[in-house]
């Protein structure tokens, strides 16, 4: 159970006991959110109670790091791949970009470079669906199978209009109806955060390899554990 009056005094937000969006907001503010701390928090205020996000400390204390480590901190909704050095994009993908010379074509071209790093794979079949289908919403759906498979598990027409993942209350939904159904709450319960990446990063729990990110993530976790008081 949430402590939410000592979660508000935390926060310097009126201790009521009710969560509501000023006190998300306040969450968001210190998990580094900027101008999407309140449309996100709208979003949050309706759609984690009903995730059952809101059932433990854990579930929300994770769910928080998680969402944090994919979305810059809640400061992005949207990939740019605006990238303006050879040397970032090779960092980021070297497996791809073996010779520097290959990734200098690509800073500063992000329609390009999404098509060199997302085309012909995740779905994208179609010249310029890895541009269409880069990386939006606070998970950072990314190809257009992901897109086709969160539009089937939430109802909500991403894979037609991609640009939808990225509005603030639609990226909260998808996050909240994508926890609940791959069952994110029962790795969360157990404090697991290497598991739980592990199910969000590479779709297994239990898959053998490190999560991408695991440090950052646990670092983003363990700011809100102290912020929720766990």
């Amino acid at each position: 159970m949430i402590n939410w009056r000592g979660v508000q005094r935390r926060l310097g937000v009126p201790a009521d006991g009710v969560p509501g969006p000023m006190t998300f907001a306040a969450l968001l503010r210190e998990m580094g959110a900027g101008r999407l701390a309140v449309p996100l928090a709208a979003g949050m205020a309706r759609e984690l109670g009903m995730a059952g996000i809101l059932e433990t400390r854990m579930r929300l204390v994770h769910w928080l790091g998680q969402n944090a480590h994919e979305s810059a901190g809640f400061t992005r909704l949207e990939e740019s791949l605006n990238y303006t050095s050879a040397a970032r994009i090779k960092a980021v993908w070297p497996s791809r970009f073996r010779n520097i010379s290959k990734a200098q074509a690509l800073v500063r071209n992000p329609e390009m470079l999404a098509e060199e790093v997302y085309g012909r794979r995740m779905g994208n079949i179609v010249p310029g669906w890895g541009w269409h289908y880069r990386g939006r919403g606070l998970k950072m759906i990314t190809g257009a199978n992901n897109y086709r498979w969160m539009q089937q598990i939430t109802g909500l027409p991403v894979f037609e209009q991609p640009d939808l993942a990225a509005r603030p209350d639609v990226a909260v939904q998808l996050s909240a109806r994508y926890w609940r159904h791959v069952g994110c709450s029962e790795w969360a319960d157990r404090d697991n955060v290497r598991a739980l990446s592990n199910l969000i990063n590479r779709g297994n729990a239990r898959a053998r390899q490190s999560p991408i990110g695991l440090a950052d993530r646990a670092r983003r976790t363990e700011q809100a554990r102290a912020l929720i008081g766990v």
